[in-house]
């Protein structure tokens, strides 16, 4: 049987206690350092969502700089806010602490002519007869901590509450040395402001729980807040050293920043009662050069997420933009995209490049047809459309694949690998250049990579479950006899069929009449403001891929100043000059040549077989996170995506220059 808690007290107040991990009375008990951990249902799984990582995640590190800049500026406008509305309690205090007598008034501040200066002490003798009174009823000789049993009473019960008692006690007398000189402050100032106040907390710098005076002028709290509890925020006023602050940030508790010199530590509304307070310490602030000290405004505050402040909590293509803007203003535009390549990492393959990289390696024998088909046989260009068959279903689709990588062979992995190689050199330019955010960016970079991964392999796992519904229609369609005439029909109307009952077959040649029209049309826009006609908007020469709008609800498109160039967005850095390739489709694939340039509208997984031999990548659709992006990020492809009429504006043969960290492609020659 374990030793009773409190035979170890006095062996923990001698130094570090040894690590500890037992059971004591049914609990499980581990000590390290200074930390204590007692979990009184051990072995018990625990689902709630405070154990995740998200629940304790720093939002600020997906944060952008000037979004962490209007957060900032907010919360001080409302602390501003409190500082005035108790601008007259503030002069009651400084009054009150010349009247305690340990501060002559100046020469001229007196009632008349010829008056003394001198304040007798009277109310400073009533407020040190007060805090000795007091301190003799908190700290008691058997210490300040005191225990009692709630319920019924038992042996067991009143053991554990003497433990807890002798532990508590130790903590507060021999851990923390400071608890008690912080108490007998507290109680001097009590009687003078009216209000004191302890902070009890985990410091991170001593690595163990303390318990401060938090000065009255110190704790701010808005004008409607009748207690703390209720209160809608609440803030600390604190100082902190340059190396205090640089501990903090270094083990995680606050954002790595660079530090500016301070600018002092008096503010307005506390600079006369804390000169006050110096003087009646007989200290005065007089600082060495190289002593910094920061004031810090701690804000415990209840926010409302509205739509506007619903960006800090947004997507992952959003944070990645944002992520973007940031690295761009820290980097420059071809470290910032170089950062954010490195998203297949060792075995971790990106499942959008998982085609193309596998298709290499069946050309060179290092992997079967069979692993390849039933590793990313399900992937394809209308891979969620369950009427189109899946490059599985097709006997000769890896040979005509295999066939159009022998006339022009492109070493994938020696793409990634130089991506990567960029990668580091980018990282080692900015950890040389950032040394203080290098820890917080890598930790954001690889959140970010992670993020597209499983976003990535998310989206090829649900397309399993599409390939399944069609293999069940084919079925169906084979046992009714109506072949893929099921694809015509709801999900509701099949059960129906194979039931026996009557369904709407006759209408199936209607619809795929219908099908083949729409069918036929380009990709429609990603957003439609008002009435649309699909065949009339196709017929428009001047129309755009990204938006249409016949009601002026969306933003004006921006145009470049110069008529042969296309605005859109940066997907991948580089700059490159070629012939442009224009295609509608992946099928189309065998007429692209090394070296040209890929224009379509929009891409996904069924593109990527055709990246590597594209010397740049322009979509009309698109945007950070979205296929051509980061497929032509991971290979270092340079690429422009959201151009919205560059299928309109280029055709194959034209030369343009791709400028992927501008967003620009400039026509050079061939039709404006």
């Amino acid at each position: 049987m374990a030793e009773p808690y409190e035979a170890r007290v006095p062996e923990m107040a001698m130094g570090v206690p040894q690590p500890v991990d037992e059971n004591v009375d049914g609990a499980r008990v581990q000590i390290r350092g200074n930390r204590a951990t007692v979990d009184f249902n051990p072995g018990m799984t625990r689902t709630s969502n405070e154990d995740s990582d998200d629940h304790v995640r720093n939002l600020a590190l997906d944060m952008s700089t000037g979004d962490q800049a209007e957060l900032v500026n907010d919360i001080i406008d409302r602390v501003d806010a409190d500082l005035k509305s108790r601008a007259d309690w503030q002069t009651r205090v400084d009054q009150a602490m010349e009247l305690l007598g340990l501060r002559n008034r100046p020469g001229d501040d007196v009632p008349f002519e010829g008056a003394s200066s001198v304040s007798y002490p009277l109310i400073g003798e009533a407020c040190v007869q007060f805090q000795a009174r007091a301190i003799e009823e908190v700290f008691p000789s058997e210490g300040p901590c005191k225990t009692k049993v709630i319920g019924k009473r038992s042996v067991e019960k009143e053991e554990q509450a003497e433990r807890v008692k002798a532990h508590m006690n130790y903590q507060m007398l021999d851990q923390d040395r400071a608890y008690f000189w912080h108490t007998d402050q507290m109680l001097f100032w009590l009687p003078v402001a009216g209000s004191a106040f302890k902070k009890t907390y985990y410091d991170p710098i001593s690595d163990m729980v303390v318990s401060r005076l938090v000065f009255p002028n110190d704790l701010i709290v808005p004008y409607i807040a009748t207690d703390l509890r209720t209160s809608p925020r609440i803030t600390h006023r604190l100082w902190r050293t340059d190396g205090d602050l640089k501990r903090l940030m270094a083990n995680g508790f606050y954002q790595e920043l660079d530090l500016s010199q301070p600018y002092g530590m008096d503010t307005e509304d506390s600079q006369d009662s804390r000169e006050i307070a110096d003087e009646a310490d007989d200290r005065s602030e007089n600082l060495h050069d190289k002593d910094f000290i920061y004031e810090i405004l701690e804000c415990h505050i209840d926010l409302e997420i509205k739509d506007d402040q619903a960006k800090y909590l947004d997507s992952d293509g959003e944070r990645v933009g944002r992520l973007r803007r940031e690295l761009g203003e820290l980097v420059g535009a071809a470290d910032a995209d170089a950062l954010l390549s490195d998203v297949s990492s060792g075995d971790e393959l990106l499942a959008s490049l998982g085609p193309a990289v596998g298709l290499a390696r069946v050309a060179r024998g290092e992997m079967s047809r069979g692993a390849y088909l039933e590793q990313w046989g399900h992937r394809g260009p209308l891979e969620v459309e369950t009427s189109v068959p899946r490059p599985f279903e097709g006997p000769d689709w890896l040979d005509r694949q295999l066939a159009a990588y022998a006339q022009s062979p492109v070493d994938v992995e020696a793409l990634l690998s130089a991506q990567r190689a960029r990668f580091d050199a980018a990282w080692e330019r900015f950890r040389d250049r950032y040394p203080r955010q290098a820890r917080s960016m890598r930790r954001r970079l690889e959140e970010t990579a992670e993020a597209i991964r499983v976003r990535e392999a998310v989206r090829s796992e649900f397309t399993r479950f599409v390939w399944v519904a069609r293999t069940w229609a084919l079925q169906v369609g084979e046992l009714t006899g109506i072949g893929d005439g099921v694809f015509f029909l709801t999900f509701e109307k099949l059960l129906d069929l194979l039931a026996g009952q009557e369904a709407p077959t006759a209408t199936i040649p209607a619809r795929r009449e219908t099908y083949e029209r729409y069918r036929a049309l380009p990709p429609y826009p990603l957003v439609i403001s008002g009435r649309f006609d699909p065949f009339q908007w196709a017929a428009d020469p001047d129309r755009r891929s990204d938006q249409y709008d016949t009601q002026g609800r969306l933003p004006p498109v921006v145009k470049a100043a110069q008529e042969n160039v296309i605005l859109g967005m940066p997907g991948s850095a580089g700059q490159v000059e070629g012939l442009v390739r224009r295609l509608n489709s992946p099928e189309e694939g065998d007429q692209l040549a090394p070296g040209e340039i890929l224009v379509t509208s929009q891409t996904n997984i069924g593109w990527t077989l055709l990246f590597p031999r594209a010397a740049a990548i322009v979509t009309d659709i698109g945007a950070p996170l979205s296929h051509a992006a980061v497929v032509a990020r991971e290979l270092g492809i340079p690429a422009v995506v959201n151009c919205g009429s560059a299928t309109m504006r280029l055709r194959t043969g034209d030369r343009v220059r791709v400028d992927g960290a501008q967003g620009t492609v400039e026509i050079l020659s061939g039709e404006a």
